[in-house]
């Protein structure tokens, strides 16, 4: 994935990861990559292996960075699992370059990720 080195960069943490490809942004809050296309017929195949990626007994966010084929909108790219964990994808489609991602606030626990989703969208457009 051609964006994950400057993402790492951008928020120092190269060699830090806590889980595979799993990486704490900060309190609560994780980023992972997926070396997969990502489908409407296979998105919901990924949310429990992502669920159980990071071990907490606490609430989570979950931040998906991975590549498309086709277009998603963004209420395609926002899941919570009823519990304890939220997931939102941020897709580079890599037949036009779009980028599709869901970056509304949410009031819960600080588990906020707006700020990281923007901060990782224009990351990937320089």
């Amino acid at each position: 994935m051609i964006f994950k080195d400057k993402i790492l960069d951008f928020y120092n943490l190269k060699g830090k990861n806590i889980n595979g490809d799993v990486y704490l942004l900060k309190k609560n809050r994780y980023l992972t990559f997926l070396n997969t296309t990502i489908t409407h017929a296979n998105i919901e195949s990924f949310l429990e292996p992502l669920e159980n990626s990071v071990q907490t007994n606490k609430w989570k966010t979950i931040i998906v960075v991975a590549e498309a084929d086709e277009f998603f909108s963004k209420k395609d790219l926002f899941y919570f699992n009823s519990v304890d964990t939220f997931i939102v994808f941020i897709l580079l489609n890599k037949n036009n370059m779009e980028i599709y991602y869901f970056a509304n606030w949410i009031y819960v626990l600080g588990l906020n990720f707006k700020k990281y989703v923007k901060q990782i969208v224009e990351i990937m457009k320089s």
